[in-house]
């Protein structure tokens, strides 16, 4: 990936580098390295519709694809709760892919959160996030 990333005056960027892919990751959204800029502040219909996309676009069951699809999510979205990933992304147990995703070097972080339900019961969720460097 040899594109340039550019934004007029971006938000606090913070370089991550993984198998020799650079990425920013910025406060309130991503910058992809093809410039595109998702805002993880998307209004819920926005954000369910780019998860779709992702798992559209990234079919199978295996640990690898589904954690591809997480990762893919977190750069576009900037955050992913356990709810979005098991939901939208078709991913059994999204804290083992999170957990695989560590291990290969990622630094990715959980945040706790009450979120209600389509039934209008409040639980509690992880929400994963990129961690600042």
């Amino acid at each position: 990936m040899s594109e340039n990333v550019q934004q007029n005056e971006p938000p606090l960027l913070h370089q991550m580098e993984k198998n020799g892919d650079k990425h920013q990751v910025a406060v309130g959204g991503v910058v992809l390295n093809s410039g595109v800029v998702i805002d993880n502040r998307a209004s819920p219909s926005v954000r369910t519709k780019i998860l779709e996309e992702i798992l559209a676009g990234n079919g199978g069951n295996d640990s690898r694809t589904q954690c591809a699809r997480l990762l893919t999510a977190l750069f576009r979205l900037g955050s992913v709760t356990t709810f979005e990933a098991s939901r939208y992304l078709d991913i059994y147990h999204p804290p083992a892919r999170k957990r695989d995703l560590v291990q290969q070097g990622y630094l990715i972080k959980t945040r706790s959160r009450a979120e209600r339900t389509e039934c209008g019961s409040i639980h509690r969720i992880g929400e994963y996030c990129f961690v600042n460097p």
